[in-house]
């Protein structure tokens, strides 16, 4: 048996970088407009309509990051970096920042988000039907943990106990 020293012969060219080269080629002339399209379908449904635009009325710099959907098709949930928008009702939306909510969790029926408020500060309790689960507890805890500065519970009397919270508005310094 011979060992030789010289490479094997190449049927795509001289090397790797041309063996690599063919199939990067071919695979650009034929995925590169699937992709283009895929990526356009995307960003096309994560687009705000204009009108709906109108109807939240973001603040300045204030940026969407994720959109719901109700099992009809239209939309139910809009959250921002600096508050939570819920349609509630007829073309009405409510904003919630995310400093007026306690948390927010997965009800019993199957695709019901619920929504609960710091006591004095949003509504108690509200209940949004979404079409899609996707990741609404985690975004919410996140943003939410982001506000809280100081939570501790304080005894008043002997059998009463409170809890005690500081929280920061979302885009300010201002405290409540």
């Amino acid at each position: 048996m011979a060992i030789s020293a010289r490479p094997r012969r190449q049927w795509f060219g001289t090397g790797v970088i041309a063996l690599r080269q063919v199939p990067s080629r071919f695979m650009a002339r034929l995925l590169w407009p699937q992709l283009i399209a895929r990526w356009l379908r995307w960003a096309r449904g994560r687009a705000l309509p204009a009108e709906l635009r109108a109807q939240l009325a973001f603040a300045p710099g204030e940026r969407r990051m994720m959109v719901g959907r109700d099992p009809d098709g239209g939309y139910a949930l809009v959250a921002t970096d600096r508050a939570l928008h819920h349609c509630a009702g007829r073309g009405g939306w409510s904003r919630l920042g995310w400093d007026q909510l306690a948390r927010v969790d997965w009800a019993r029926p199957p695709g019901h988000l619920v929504i609960t408020g710091l006591a004095g500060a949003a509504p108690p309790r509200v209940v949004v039907p979404l079409r899609r689960r996707g990741t609404w507890p985690e975004l919410a805890g996140e943003r939410i943990t982001h506000t809280r500065l100081i939570r501790q519970p304080v005894m008043l009397d002997r059998d009463r106990r409170v809890v005690v919270e500081i929280r920061r508005g979302p885009a300010t310094d201002e405290l409540r």
